[in-house]
């Protein structure tokens, strides 16, 4: 893999280092020579380029409307990662733990990429609720399959609200990427 490419949609780097850092997280991994998705936020190849390009996105004018769901959508995201963050805690299997860690780490940057494009300085601080009823394996992936069942749910009721096409892109490919996250957890 060439150590000069970027995700145009986190804009995170993605080199031989970092290139299967969440491989927990999807049903397929990225091998050296070629990288099917962005190991950090897990949108496909087509958003993987070189360090110089970008995605025309970020300084886009957005209606009160589009707003309000991006906002959503970041709170959504922050909560779900908080979630998988006392999965991992909780979770008694080492493979749940690693898929727990790997899936929080997406969930992270999916808040960051609603948080960037919103404008948003800081990222929300939740409520955090109390996790230990889901005290066993089978609770935390059933919680977490619900979790991504509505995250793709969000998105697809928000779809049609959002003031142009390429936000519509970007909420396809955060779709993509939490039906992967419900095929891991329904185990």
């Amino acid at each position: 893999m060439d150590i000069n490419k970027k995700c145009m949609l986190c804009n995170m780097k993605i080199n031989k280092n970092n290139y299967n850092i969440n491989k927990m997280s999807f049903l397929h991994q990225n091998n050296l020579d070629d990288s099917m998705f962005c190991p950090f936020c897990g949108a496909p190849s087509e958003y993987i380029a070189g360090p110089s390009d970008n995605l025309d996105i970020w300084n886009m004018q957005l209606d009160n409307n589009t707003l309000d769901i991006l906002d959503k959508a970041m709170k959504l995201e922050m909560f779900n990662y908080e979630f998988y963050r006392e999965a991992e805690k909780l979770a008694q299997s080492q493979n749940l733990i690693y898929m727990f860690n790997a899936l929080g780490n997406i969930e992270f940057m999916h808040a960051k990429i609603h948080k960037r494009l919103f404008g948003h300085k800081d990222l929300p601080i939740l409520h955090k609720p109390n996790y230990e009823k889901y005290d066993s394996d089978e609770k935390l992936l059933k919680q977490a399959w619900l979790r991504e069942e509505h995250a793709i749910k969000f998105y697809k009721r928000y779809y049609d609200n959002l003031c142009n096409d390429k936000l519509r892109d970007i909420f396809n490919v955060l779709i993509g990427v939490e039906q992967q996250h419900m095929v891991l957890t329904n185990k």
